[in-house]
């Protein structure tokens, strides 16, 4: 689920609900063509970095049934706004300068809120002097994309997107990381020869009591070679 603490998760949330509430009070065919936006809404919600991807579609939308939705619920909860014309409509110029001051509004977030460059902390970057090169190291998944800029040597076994990995990639990457039944035939099947993932994963408990060995780690990341 998307983070509503995040800027992406706040923007992606009021996109969300926006649509919503214009389905279903908008007098056309809002409802029709707001169900045209479900792909975009699934592919967004398949990852963090995708989050952007239905407020971006959802715009043209928004943009159309909008006004006509807020003419709506206005009349259902019984207040009066302003009236442009004689059909009962929000004027246009009045409509244009609230869509500019809100896109200003969102650009002035953003504009204050992005880092000059991007914060590392979460991420593994003392392992990587450690990595061998080529296939067969499982990665931790949330740390997939920045494997593949930050060592792109090493072929990473999963990473954020996830219809390259539908089947049994994802649930044999479940299984080695939280030490279920066949974990070690997993191992052995896919040849992997590191694992790098947090110190509270089940399979990195799992191999220290193994003992096995340690090239690298931190309090964010242990880097272990697989016998």
């Amino acid at each position: 689920m998307p983070d509503v603490t995040t800027l992406p998760g706040i923007i992606f949330s009021v996109a969300l609900f926006a649509t919503i509430v214009t389905a279903l009070f908008a007098r056309t065919r809002a409802l029709r063509d707001g169900a045209l936006l479900l792909p975009v809404l699934f592919v967004s919600l398949t990852a963090t970095r995708q989050l952007p991807l239905f407020p971006i579609a959802a715009a043209p939308y928004l943009a159309s049934n909008g006004v006509d939705a807020l003419r709506a619920l206005a009349d259902a909860v019984r207040v009066r706004l302003p009236r442009g014309s004689r059909t009962g409509a929000v004027p246009p110029r009045a409509a244009d300068a609230v869509t500019l001051a809100f896109a200003a509004l969102a650009l002035a977030a953003g504009s204050l809120t992005v880092d000059a460059a991007p914060s590392l902390g979460g991420f593994p970057v003392g392992a990587l002097a450690s990595l061998r090169a080529g296939p067969g190291l499982l990665n931790q998944y949330d740390w997939g994309g920045y494997l593949i800029s930050a060592a792109p040597p090493t072929p990473v076994f999963v990473d954020g997107r996830l219809t390259p990995y539908l089947g049994d990639v994802l649930a044999d990457y479940t299984t080695v990381i939280g030490v279920r039944p066949a974990w070690r035939d997993v191992i052995e099947r896919r040849r992997i020869r590191q694992i790098l993932v947090r110190p509270t994963d089940p399979i990195a408990v799992r191999a220290r009591d193994l003992g096995w060995p340690i090239r690298a780690s931190s309090d964010t990341f242990v880097l272990i070679d697989v016998p």
